[in-house]
C-alpha cells in the first residue's frame, strides 16, 4: 500500500488543497488490509472516507499514468496552444490562480479516462452512417493514417480516418509515408500518414460509400 500511496502523492500532493491533504492523511490512517480491499472493490470504506480524492486514488491504481507520459502530454499542450513558449505556458497558468503541478494532476486524470475509454467496446460504422456523417459535415478533411499507440482521435484503433474537428492540427500537415512524433494533450503518438489527395488532404468519397449496400461495415485500409 505504501507503493500506491506514494506513487499517488509524488503526482498529485503538489496540487492538493489543504482539505485534500487532510483527506489523504485520514486515508493513510487506514489499516492496509482495509484500504487494499477497497481499492480492489472487495470491501468499501467507511462513509466518512467518501471523497473525490479516494476516487482519484482508486483509479491511479486501477489504470496508472506513468510521469513521463504526463509530462509528453504537457510539452504537447504547450507546442499546441502556445507555440512551444514554456513562459507563455506558466503565465497563462498564473493567470488562471493555478499551478504547473495542478496542471499536470489535471492532465493526468485526462489521459486516465482516455485510457479507460480506450478499453470500451467500439463499434464500426456502417456505409450509410458515414454517408450521414459525410452529408451533415462536408467541410470536414479527412486522412487516413496508422498511430502507435491509438489515440481517441482514431476511435482508439491504431489505424483509421483522422477528423480535422477532433485530430490534431499538426496531423493535416504531415507528409505521405513518413512517421512523425506527435505530442499532444494525450500523451505522445508516432503517426504515419497512408495516403492524400492532390491537395495533400482525403476527404471520405460518397461514390463509394453509395456503391456499396447498407448494413456494409466500412474498413480502414
Amino acid at each position: 500500500m505504501d507503493l500506491i500511496l506514494g506513487r499517488f502523492a509524488d503526482v498529485e500532493i503538489a496540487g492538493l488543497s489543504e482539505a485534500e491533504l487532510a483527506q489523504l492523511e485520514h486515508l493513510i490512517e487506514v489499516p492496509d488490509p482495509d484500504l487494499y480491499a477497497a481499492l480492489t472493490g472487495d470491501k468499501p470504506l467507511g462513509p466518512e472516507y467518501a471523497s473525490a480524492l479516494f476516487e482519484r486514488l482508486v483509479e491511479s491504481d486501477w489504470t496508472p499514468v506513468p510521469t513521463k507520459v504526463v509530462l509528453d502530454a504537457e510539452r504537447g499542450v504547450i507546442l499546441q496552444s502556445f507555440g512551444g513558449s514554456r513562459a507563455a505556458y506558466v503565465n497563462a497558468l498564473q493567470e488562471a490562480n493555478t499551478s504547473v503541478p495542478v496542471a499536470r494532476a489535471i492532465l493526468g486524470d485526462q489521459l486516465r479516462r482516455a485510457r479507460v475509454q480506450a478499453t470500451l467496446p467500439s463499434g464500426t460504422p456502417t456505409a450509410a452512417q458515414i454517408q450521414t456523417f459525410y452529408e451533415s459535415y462536408p467541410d470536414l478533411s479527412v486522412r487516413l493514417v496508422k498511430s502507435k499507440p491509438q489515440p481517441s482521435w482514431l476511435g482508439t484503433k491504431t489505424q483509421g480516418f483522422a477528423i480535422s474537428e477532433v485530430a490534431p492540427d499538426r496531423v493535416f500537415t504531415l507528409k505521405t509515408g513518413r512517421t512523425t512524433t506527435l505530442y499532444t494533450s494525450e500523451g505522445s503518438f508516432r503517426v504515419k500518414l497512408l495516403e492524400v489527395d492532390e491537395r495533400g488532404r482525403m476527404r471520405l468519397s460518397r461514390k463509394a460509400l453509395l456503391d456499396k449496400p447498407e448494413g456494409t461495415p466500412v474498413r480502414s485500409r
